[in-house]
């Protein structure tokens, strides 16, 4: 059985029953709390999951319905977000952990000055700290320097975007990944460069 989706824009999208629950839980939970369901932002979803507390199985659907019915009406998924992915994956979570000190451990090593080392040190350190946040090696192979938006205020996150997905790049004390983006940007500044990665 199928049921036009509650709260879903033009009413041309469907949902089943099961998912059409969640959707309502969720678009009522957002009445509650005067917000709009759609777009829903990350910070949204987590506080509706931490509002809502359920198995890990339940979150995840939730989580998927979510994302589907944003996808569907051309929103970012807000569940694509990498601090909800992890929240909800203790596994994810423990492998990037152990992801994230590696890369820690190896920025230290990697040059960043002199030629061409600095060059190519540059660079691999941006990839390091993208695959440290979550990132795919997929995700990153599309990236291109129009999908980062470096904030003014240096204590800020990146704006990241891969195929219309908004991705957290949270900053940490152990990977700087403002700090390496920037390094990374003042190499394309040089215009013979440019080429390397744009």
């Amino acid at each position: 059985m199928y049921a036009t989706t509650p709260g879903a824009g033009d009413g041309s999208l469907r949902l089943s029953d099961r998912d059409r629950h969640v959707w309502a839980l969720f678009t009522d939970w957002c009445v509650a709390t005067d917000q709009p369901p759609i777009p829903a932002t990350p910070q949204q979803l987590a506080r509706f999951l931490h509002d809502n507390p359920a198995a890990p199985a339940t979150q995840r659907r939730r989580v998927s319905v979510i994302n589907t019915v944003h996808r569907r009406q051309r929103h970012p998924a807000p569940g694509t977000d990498e601090a909800i992915r992890r929240a909800l994956n203790a596994t994810r979570a423990a492998r990037l952990k152990r992801r994230s000190a590696l890369v820690a451990e190896r920025l230290r090593q990697i040059p960043v000055a002199g030629w061409p080392a600095g060059l190519f040190g540059r660079r691999d350190a941006l990839i390091l700290a993208l695959a440290a946040s979550g990132m795919g090696f997929e995700q990153i192979a599309r990236l291109r320097r129009r999908d980062i938006t470096a904030p003014g205020d240096h204590s800020a996150p990146l704006l990241l975007s891969v195929d219309r997905e908004p991705i957290d790049l949270p900053e940490s004390p152990e990977i700087p990944i403002v700090s390496i983006y920037r390094e990374w940007t003042e190499v394309l500044g040089n215009d013979r460069w440019v080429q390397v990665w744009s």
